[in-house]
């Protein structure tokens, strides 16, 4: 990883508006689901696009495999 550049993880576009997108994670996790990701490409993939987004403090980073 390249340090002190921005790369193509900060320019995420997601499918729907992410204010919209974490609503539905408020409620969901509101109403007691908990959240990971199974994924195949490495942590930062996931990590820093969430970051980005402010989506991270929904998920349980314990559980991106």
């Amino acid at each position: 990883m390249q340090t002190g550049k921005q790369g193509f993880l900060a320019n995420e576009t997601p499918l729907a508006p992410k204010e919209e997108i974490a609503q539905l994670y408020q409620f969901l996790v509101s109403s007691g689901y908990t959240f990971g990701i199974g994924t195949g490409r490495p942590e930062l993939e996931v990590v820093q696009p969430f970051q980005h987004l402010d989506w991270l403090q929904y998920l349980d980073v314990s559980r991106i495999v």
